[in-house]
């Protein structure tokens, strides 16, 4: 019923409006300054080049990965040609919707990279506009990307709020995991202090996604035992059980718990980013492959 290219544009969608949306949020906090370092100072003491290159960089590689996503999207459909007229039909679908905040956020995201490495200051009114709406379209398009499998009503694998909530969660993860890791190529840590709340926001996100995963089970024990035996016992568990479950939630966990209760326990701070992001892949195949 689906293809691979689906599975990427979900993946890809999901995690580059997430990473989109985290920047805009921390730039919010700034402009408004919410943050502790209050207004007019950069994220945890960043100089102002440390915080231009994170910024600068993280909003081009979101906006790259949207355009990927997007570029997925585009090949998977049989008649590439039917786009624009979808996008100009008086009648708003929930494809169209879906685009619309994905284009969305690939725009701001590249208007707010591109103004960051060229040294731009917008208006303090002007900057808060751009990350507010950054930030809703970003959580559009992560909720669309489950809203889009909910809207096929024959599926009753598909029939569940818990899938809105797992996917935003998933997305969110992942994006915080891939701004951790521009931050460690950079250089540049402004999400965190000794890694302490990178870690702490990780693991949250991941216990909240493992909530809804167990939702999700229950729902497709009930509706789909099928597609629930598939994932539990069958050709995909080894998927489900050790990247989605392991990598995904449990390795999170892990990263911020055993440092504090394991004496001298060191874990490199880039293996859970990359596992997240493995497992937020590993999440949209086991959802798709099981229809």
């Amino acid at each position: 019923m689906f293809d691979a290219l689906v599975v990427a544009y979900l993946f890809l969608g999901g995690t580059g409006a997430a990473l989109g949306g985290l920047l805009g949020l921390l730039t919010l906090g700034q402009v408004l300054g919410l943050g502790e370092s209050g207004r007019g100072q950069h994220l945890n003491g960043l100089s102002s080049g440390q915080h231009r290159r994170f910024f600068g960089f993280g909003n081009v590689l979101a906006a790259a990965v949207c355009l990927l996503g997007a570029v997925c999207l585009l090949f998977d459909m049989e008649r590439p040609d039917k786009v624009l007229v979808l996008l100009t039909s008086p009648n708003t679908s929930l494809v169209a919707m879906g685009a619309y905040s994905l284009g969305a956020v690939l725009l701001l995201s590249a208007l707010a990279g591109v103004l960051h490495l060229h040294r731009r200051t917008l208006p303090p009114a002007a900057g808060a506009l751009l990350c507010a709406a950054q930030l809703v379209a970003a959580c559009v398009t992560m909720t669309y990307t489950a809203l889009l499998l909910m809207g096929f009503r024959t599926v009753a694998f598909f029939q569940t709020w818990a899938l809105v909530g797992l996917f935003f969660c998933s997305s969110a993860s992942c994006g915080l995991a891939l701004a951790t890791l521009t931050g460690m190529v950079l250089r540049v840590f402004p999400l965190e202090r000794g890694h302490e709340r990178t870690a702490a926001a990780e693991a949250a996100l991941s216990l909240l996604e493992g909530l809804f995963l167990v939702l999700f089970m229950i729902h497709a024990h009930y509706a789909a035992p099928q597609a629930f035996a598939q994932l539990a016992t069958g050709p995909l568990a080894w998927a489900f059980w050790t990247v989605v479950v392991g990598c995904g939630v449990a390795s999170p966990v892990a990263a911020w718990a055993l440092p504090r209760f394991v004496r001298g326990y060191r874990l490199h701070g880039g293996l859970s980013p990359a596992l997240v992001l493995l497992a937020g892949f590993a999440l949209r195949f086991c959802v798709i492959a099981v229809v």
